[in-house]
């Protein structure tokens, strides 16, 4: 597929343009207490977009946190394997890959660097 704004080539299975995002049916935003973030397409989120979303609270994260993936119309969140402190979901322990919804709420050691979950 070729993106109708910026030209890049994607395959079919993208949630919009990789690159422009144009052509996206499903957005997710992370909230926190120092702003927020919204994607269309896979992210990886660590301590730098971390700082973004959770401010001072990010020094708790790795360099690769925690992985957004869109796929089948649903949003999923992914631990990074061998991280320091564990991500929660709804204060439980993600160990696993689960889809996400909207509402959720992610953090930090079950007490710090919390993000709402936004779906569009």
């Amino acid at each position: 597929m070729k993106c109708a704004r910026c030209g890049t080539e994607y395959p079919d299975t993208e949630n919009g343009c990789p690159a422009c995002g144009f052509g996206a049916s499903a957005k997710l935003t992370l909230r926190g207490q120092a702003g927020e973030l919204s994607t269309t397409v896979d992210l990886d989120v660590g301590k730098a977009l971390g700082a973004r979303i959770i401010g001072s609270d990010s020094k708790y994260m790795d360099d690769v946190q925690f992985m957004l993936r869109y796929r089948d119309d649903k949003w999923y969140v992914k631990p990074y394997p061998r991280v320091k402190n564990q991500l929660y979901v709804n204060g439980s322990a993600l160990v696993s890959e689960i889809e996400l919804s909207d509402g959720d709420k992610l953090s930090l050691k079950d007490k710090a660097g919390f993000m709402d979950v936004v779906m569009v």
